[in-house]
């Protein structure tokens, strides 16, 4: 059975890739992507986007690596209040790095690490490692450890009632997790 997040959205994206495709002393292939991302409901509130660029590269033993820098700008979220007024969004940049064995072998292995802080001091780190083993056609093995850390700025924790009619006759209490 399906799962649909939400209906009430509208989407932009684009990028520019720049590709080499022909083998040399130091690489098989490599590309480099600039692009980024925008949303609006259909009220028209600008909700968080992206901007990136990228960079992915096979090495000549066929392992892939790859990185990206990434900067989110400013935006309004409808859904953070759970109901209520909409909410600004703090502006944050991040980068994340990834290197993984090569394509099609029995026994692989993944690696990847990001990090991201926002302009109010949230920040998110995350260490992601990945094993598989194929003893034979039919099993596979596979371990998949993962460490994060993080710490949110404005976590919505309650709402009490009061008499301000911007919000809605509510007081929402945000505080640091």
């Amino acid at each position: 059975m399906g799962r649909q997040g939400g209906v009430d959205s509208r989407n932009l994206s684009a990028n520019v890739r720049w590709r080499q495709t022909k083998p040399a002393r130091l690489y098989r292939r490599w590309d480099v992507r600039v692009g980024g991302n925008r949303s609006w409901n259909f009220g028209g509130l600008n909700r968080p986007g992206e901007n990136f660029v990228s960079l992915n590269w096979t090495l000549p033993n066929f392992m892939n690596m790859s990185g990206e820098l990434f900067q989110q700008p400013r935006a309004f979220d409808d859904r953070l209040t759970r109901g209520g007024p909409v909410m600004g969004t703090p502006s944050s940049s991040g980068w994340s790095f990834d290197i993984e064995s090569p394509d099609g072998r029995r026994n692989r292995w993944q690696l990847n690490v990001d990090h991201q802080r926002s302009e109010n001091n949230g920040w998110n780190q995350e260490i992601g490692l990945e094993f598989g083993f194929q003893p034979s056609d039919r099993l596979e093995i596979s371990l998949e450890p993962n460490w994060s850390r993080d710490a949110n700025a404005r976590q919505y924790i309650t709402s009490e009632p009061t008499a301000s009619s911007p919000t809605y006759n509510t007081r929402y209490v945000f505080g640091r997790v």
